[in-house]
């Protein structure tokens, strides 16, 4: 997955521990306050995701009305008009338009991408898109379990599903149209757009832990350890290594690229199986 493979994505991972922060029972030591808020700072300059971890630190505030708590918001706050400024003003990119939307790729989207996915491995992602009846049968049984967890869960556990939704929320928002591409169709595929599942899948895996020990309704127990055992037995031995791509030896092709005379077309291989064509001036 590509949220494994470059220093780019260290924002999802930091927006992961920025939420443990939030949630966790706040240190004695100096040492450990003064991380706490190094993450909190790391997270509001590598991300947007602030922006939504700003509110979930208001709410805190609001329900248990600590020094600590307020602070963070303060924090979160101000990173997060760093973090508005920068994208809507500072970007040099223009943002116009909304893709539209399609429920059918929301469906394959959270029922592929998290549900299944999530527990299954990304081989399994797209294995009932030709079968809608069972897709919404799969999508049906999780977010009921999802809501029991709302309802019956800890504060801790109502917050991070909370994050997850918001931050699928916001990502179906700032999805611009693209000339020849549905990008909904592109979130629907395999691999398409892993980072923007990578913290929902932890919060469905945590979901249903927590359904597998704490949930009252046997149906829902059930379902919650068969999910888990799926996970053990064929999602994670399935994804356990990440696959090694060809090493394209793209210092040769750059050497001969410069080497061209002007009017050469180059070809360059790049993975995951592209090409760069490049025409020497």
């Amino acid at each position: 997955s590509e949220v494994f493979t470059n220093l780019t994505n260290i924002q999802w991972h930091l927006g992961v521990a920025a939420l443990l922060v939030l949630l966790a029972q706040p240190s004695k030591k100096l040492l450990w306050r003064l991380f706490d808020y190094a993450i909190l700072i790391a997270t509001g300059l590598s991300g947007p995701m602030v922006v939504i971890l700003a509110p979930i630190s208001l709410f805190l505030f609001w329900r248990h009305r600590t020094k600590r708590y307020r602070n963070m918001f303060l924090l979160l706050a101000g990173l997060s008009v760093i973090q508005i400024i920068g994208i809507f003003f500072l970007s040099g990119v223009e943002r116009v338009g909304v893709a539209r939307p399609n429920f059918y790729y929301f469906i394959q989207m959270i029922t592929g991408q998290i549900f299944i996915g999530g527990l299954l491995g990304q081989d399994y992602v797209n294995v009932l898109y030709g079968n809608f009846v069972m897709l919404f049968v799969i999508f049906t049984l999780g977010i009921t379990l999802i809501t029991y967890a709302v309802i019956k869960g800890p504060e801790w556990l109502k917050i991070a599903i909370a994050y997850s939704i918001l931050l699928i929320t916001a990502m179906l928002i700032s999805l611009k149209p693209v000339p020849g591409f549905d990008p909904w169709q592109g979130l629907v595929n395999p691999g398409g757009g892993q980072r923007y599942w990578y913290i929902p899948i932890l919060v469905w895996i945590v979901t249903l832990v927590w359904l597998a020990f704490r949930a009252t309704v046997p149906a829902l127990k059930k379902f919650s350890i068969i999910g888990l055992c799926l996970l053990l037995l064929i999602g994670i031995p399935t994804d356990w290594r990440i696959q090694v791509w060809p090493y394209q030896d793209f210092q040769t092709h750059a050497t001969r690229f410069e080497q061209s005379p002007p009017g050469t077309v180059t070809h360059i291989p790049v993975n995951p199986g592209w090409e760069m064509v490049l025409t020497k001036r």
